[in-house]
């Protein structure tokens, strides 16, 4: 078995254009090895240099992950409504949605609640019973994020406060 090495930009929450190749890079322990690397259904294979080092370009993704749309307030929760999810809402790993807020009248947010419902997710805290505002992945590096479609693509981070 022989060991690769990616460079340090492809990371877990890496940030890829839609309709852009998705170039692929790094380094095998050696030479002219074989290479294959893939991302959701995009797959690319190839054979390292006489220098170990190698370049694969992944094709282009298409647009995906559920997208907010918008919200409503249904009694004391909020229900959240997104594109790109005709098929449903998922969890890529656990039994809840993490790095999910929920805030009432005074503004502080509090982890949140939620079920999946089709293409929605309802979002409440037993302690709010006014809720205004709702974030998902709200933060620079939102780690542990795991809202997907069924798929797997990831849905993107979210504020409703605005």
């Amino acid at each position: 078995m022989y060991t690769m090495k990616l460079t340090p930009l492809l990371t877990d929450h890496a940030i890829v254009q839609r309709h852009q190749s998705i170039p692929v890079w790094g380094w095998t322990d050696k030479p002219r090895t074989r290479i294959k690397a893939s991302l959701g259904p995009s797959q690319a294979e190839g054979i390292s240099g006489d220098d170990a080092r190698f370049l694969l370009r992944l094709p282009a993704l298409p647009a995906g992950g559920p997208l907010y749309r918008g919200h409503r307030v249904e009694g004391s929760r909020i229900r959240v409504l997104f594109d790109q999810a005709a098929d449903g809402l998922a969890l890529r790993d656990g039994d809840a949605v993490r790095t999910l807020m929920i805030a009432g009248k005074k503004g502080t947010f509090m982890p949140a609640r939620s079920a999946i419902e089709g293409a929605s997710l309802v979002v409440w805290h037993d302690e709010i019973p006014e809720p205004v505002a709702v974030r998902y992945a709200w933060a620079d590096n939102p780690e542990g994020a795991n809202l997907v479609d069924p798929g797997g693509y990831p849905a993107g981070p979210f504020r409703t406060d605005r």
